[in-house]
């Protein structure tokens, strides 16, 4: 008997110990469970409290269950203001132009009656101080057993978008005042595909196109110019970012070329880079150029003939010289060009040296062509010529100093030479180069108290003479010019 209630009692033990061990796992397997659920929590948390956006969870009531610190933060509305009253009467009461807003018509409330999660960016919600701000919200129902429990509800602040997007419009709309009122033509093209997009009414009336006619035409349909060379002008805009100015010539519908003046930059159109050209028609411009341009060319023509006339006045009266200006001109430029001045200049020492002795008119000829010596007082007189040039043309208004140059071409680099003694940089550069072409010639051609001395006699002088009586640099050039390139008289 006593053994029959041993094994009871040992199977009854073994029994609970498997209870035990039983229920031991079970206890573990909740603890662990419900610590994951608190790590869950703890994550949830976390997460509505870092979030940036407003998140708050109503039940079918429409009562706050939740609320993170962000929501609070934008409406002001502590979490004992919101948490078990109703959401849609704190928040959601009214339209943006002040009208009620009933609940049956709310969108969140939409969601819980039909379980359709909802997106809207056109609403405004209301904070603690009376104030209202446009919202962006998303509204997902939450299910509890196949059934709609309630919704979570997030929302952002869209007040800097609005601004932002309101300051765009305004940007826009001004922008398209300034393009429709310019009075130069704008049109607008896509870089890649070189269709134009846009243009406004001036640049269609200079064109000669309807805008329904002008939309959707490629670049090459009216510049004339090669694919290559439009190519190459784009690829500059895009890859440099700068701005293209030049000239083109685009033809009309008429078939009529028309010359502008462009400007094109890479501007933002909307999500897109597009090039943007502002056109002025020139072709009235480039018509009255070309007029100014034959007359001043004919001007031209005629102050060089009335210049050749007055050195061949000059040279009449002094036959042993004649010719001399001429070839003195032609040396002097040759200096400059070696001294590498400029088209201007070069120019202006041409006329001045054409003239440089047109003062000598007012000398006697007997004196001019004296075969003797000169006395005291017909040297004197010589020396007159400078001043005198000087006065007969110094009205004549040439672009450059050609008196002052025809005034100053016998002044000496030292100060030793007339009518000023001027020396050094006093003297200009142009009566500095004049001087040298004028003594070389001289030296070298026939004169009627000697005969001629020839070229290096001339060239000897200078160089003996350098940097004392002649400017240096226009010595070095002389010298360069015979010795080194050729140079000659003809």
């Amino acid at each position: 008997m006593k053994r029959v209630r041993n094994k009871k009692v040992t199977k009854r033990l073994s029994q609970i110990t498997v209870v035990n061990e039983i229920m031991k796992q079970q206890l573990e397997e909740y603890k662990k469970t419900e610590e994951a659920l608190e790590r869950s929590n703890r994550q949830n948390k976390l997460i509505l409290e870092a979030v940036v956006d407003g998140i708050y969870g109503v039940d079918l009531n429409g009562n706050t269950t939740f609320v993170n610190p962000a929501a609070v933060r934008i409406t002001g509305f502590g979490p004992e203001d919101m948490i078990g009253r109703n959401q849609h009467q704190i928040l959601h009461h009214t339209k943006e132009p002040g009208l009620p807003y009933h609940h049956n018509d709310c969108p969140i409330h939409a969601t819980m009656r039909d379980g359709i999660p909802r997106q809207l960016n056109n609403e405004i919600f209301w904070r603690k101080d009376g104030s209202s701000f446009p919202v962006e919200y998303t509204c997902t129902p939450v299910s509890e057993n196949g059934k709609v429990a309630g919704a979570v509800v997030v929302f952002r602040d869209i007040t800097s978008r609005r601004m932002a997007e309101a300051a765009l419009r305004e940007s826009e709309e001004r922008y398209r005042s300034l393009v429709e009122q310019s009075s130069d033509g704008i049109y607008i093209f896509d870089p890649v595909t070189r269709k134009v997009q846009e243009a406004n009414a001036q640049f269609l009336t200079m064109m000669g196109y309807s805008e329904i006619e002008f939309g959707g035409l490629l670049l090459d349909d009216f510049i004339l110019a090669d694919s290559d060379s439009i190519y190459k002008n784009i690829t500059k805009v895009l890859t440099e970012r700068q701005v293209n100015i030049g000239t083109r010539k685009y033809m009309r519908r008429d078939g009529l070329p028309v010359d502008v003046e462009i400007v094109a930059s890479l501007i933002s159109y909307g999500s897109d880079h597009v090039v943007m050209v502002n056109v002025r028609d020139i072709t009235e411009r480039r018509r009255a150029e070309e007029v100014i341009n034959k007359s001043f060319a004919n001007l031209k023509s005629t102050l060089k003939e009335t210049v050749n006339a007055l050195s061949a006045t000059a040279e009449k009266r002094d036959p042993y010289t004649a010719g001399h200006q001429q070839r003195v001109a032609s040396l002097a430029c040759a200096i400059a060009m070696e001294m590498n001045l400029g088209e201007d200049m070069v120019e202006g020492i041409h006329v001045a040296a054409t003239l440089h002795d047109i003062g000598k008119i007012y000398v006697p000829a007997e004196i001019l062509s004296k075969p003797g010596r000169l006395t005291d007082i017909e040297m004197e007189l010589i020396k007159t010529h400078p001043q005198m040039g000087n006065d007969i043309i110094k009205r004549i208004p040439f672009t450059y100093p050609v008196a002052e140059i025809v005034l100053q071409h016998q002044e000496r680099f030292d100060g030793s030479g007339y009518p000023s003694g001027l020396a050094g940089e006093e003297i200009l550069l142009e009566a500095r180069i004049l001087s040298v072409a004028d003594v070389v010639e001289a030296i070298a051609s026939h004169r009627p108290y000697r005969p001629a001395l020839g070229i290096d006699k001339a060239l000897e002088e200078i160089h003996r003479n350098r940097a004392r009586l002649y400017d240096p640099l226009a010595v070095d050039a002389c010298l360069s010019l015979f010795k080194d390139k050729g140079f000659s008289f003809n």
